[in-house]
């Protein structure tokens, strides 16, 4: 019965059989992927663990970060074929280069979380005023830090802002060389779980979702269009391993992420490959902040959609673009 089981589910759409494989004797191609061990990136993870890159006749070559914006750096500088990170994070980088572009959506979140203590008088927004707050500069908590305050009516000048990468955020909070951070998880949990009955917090995101992107520039796509078509269809077969076999792959990806992995967190993401007006909307405000900040060089929002690459998605699930191109 469970033989005749299996049989059937193998049989369904969206299962391991129902997307192409690559040709027998095809030649393996390689791709360098720089993404950060976190659940953001699950489809990705899924896609190693059941083999759907070996399948697709690729041979992914892992370089970890530990924020998105610094793999966004390793792209541009050469060293990646492919990067995952906010949207935020794309955005600020598109200021200075043109030829960075936007694949696919992989995941949509609201994992980043004002932790502070206690002991330093903090127990709602209000009380940021004159505290020392940790982020990650250039990174989407700093957008979100300035949303934040100007819900809360909150002058910028009168909030002091430290540049600390995650897992150092963790470290100063707990030793009181910073009042509060914010940050994302699994670091926002570490943080307020070291701070035990001292700490507090909430959302930093103010309701917005953070999108995570696949990335890559306008050189590589154009070079290995094949081979990122391979990976994009790898990720589709995890997309649906994901709807189909939920608690499989919340095992899977607390296997790839050992104690960096949060249970509790798991329905907070939306692990859906696409390219949608949603996406375009939150980009467009961000670089309408950037502009109010003054830096050096912008992009204007009319722009927007043409560093995004629609031929990858288009050719492998064109019914998840909802742009018109």
């Amino acid at each position: 019965m469970i033989f005749l089981l299996a049989l059937g589910l193998a049989a369904l759409p969206g299962c391991d059989s129902s997307m192409p494989k690559p040709p027998a004797g095809q030649s393996v191609e390689s791709l360098t992927l720089g993404t950060s061990r976190v659940d953001l990136s699950s489809l990705i993870w899924i896609a190693k663990d059941r083999g759907y890159f070996t399948d697709q006749g690729l041979d992914i070559n892992f370089k970890f970060y530990e924020s998105g914006h610094l793999a966004v750096k390793g792209l541009l500088a050469g060293h990646l074929d492919l990067a995952t990170a906010s949207e935020f994070a794309a955005v600020r980088s598109f200021t200075e280069r043109a030829d960075l572009r936007i694949i696919s959506v992989l995941d949509r979140s609201e994992d980043q979380r004002l932790v502070a203590r206690k002991d330093r008088g903090v127990s709602q927004a209000s009380d940021l005023r004159g505290k020392r707050i940790g982020l990650a500069k250039g990174s989407s908590s700093e957008y979100y830090l300035h949303v934040m305050s100007a819900l809360d009516q909150i002058p910028l000048q009168e909030l002091e802002i430290v540049d600390v990468l995650p897992s150092e955020q963790v470290k100063a909070i707990t030793k009181g060389d910073i009042d509060a951070a914010l940050v994302w998880e699994p670091f926002a949990t570490a943080a307020k779980r070291d701070l035990g009955t001292n700490g507090v917090s909430w959302s930093g995101q103010s309701g917005l979702r953070d999108y995570w992107l696949l990335l890559s520039t306008s050189e590589v796509v154009g070079k290995r269009a094949g081979a990122i078509r391979q990976f994009l269809t790898a990720l589709v077969l995890a997309e649906d391993f994901i709807k189909m076999n939920n608690p499989e792959a919340k095992r899977i990806v607390a296997n790839e992420l050992g104690d960096k992995f949060e249970d509790s967190l798991w329905p907070n993401h939306r692990f859906k490959l696409d390219l949608d007006r949603s996406l375009l909307l939150k980009m467009e405000a961000e670089i309408i902040w950037l502009k109010a900040q003054q830096e050096s060089q912008f992009f204007n929002v009319s722009d927007l959609q043409e560093l995004i690459h629609f031929d990858s998605l288009k050719s492998v699930r064109p019914e998840k673009i909802e742009l018109l191109h």
